[in-house]
């Protein structure tokens, strides 16, 4: 699901200890056409608009746990695991898939960091 705002987002806070961390920037610019209540006139206007994908957390919002959490939106932990397995048993195939998973779990680090910072 995709989140959309008017102004730039990290966090939610939501009822029950969760907490909300959007990722995944997308800026576009909306434009709108508003009629004048008065003089009927039309006009156009555009703003930006942020787009975001989301992840939920329980508690407070830690690097690690968003970390995991962000990993998690592409890697299941027996997916990790079968990467692991896969690398240390020099599958074919599996030293490409290490580095595609490494690369997703460090750019999800920066991630973190933009959304904590």
């Amino acid at each position: 699901m995709k989140y959309k705002f008017t102004e730039q987002r990290k966090m939610d806070e939501l009822p029950g200890g969760k907490v909300r961390c959007y990722y995944n920037e997308d800026i576009q610019e909306e434009t709108v056409t508003v009629v004048d209540k008065e003089t009927g006139e039309e006009r156009t206007e555009t703003y930006p608009v942020y787009i975001y994908d989301a992840v939920d957390i329980i508690g407070p919002a830690e690097k690690g746990v968003l970390v995991d959490a962000l990993i998690r939106v592409r890697y299941s932990q027996a997916d990790v695991e079968a990467i692991m397995r896969h690398k240390i048993a020099n599958v074919s195939g599996a030293t490409a898939e290490f580095r595609e998973f490494n690369d997703y779990a460090e750019a999800m680090k920066v991630e973190a960091n933009r959304i904590l910072s």
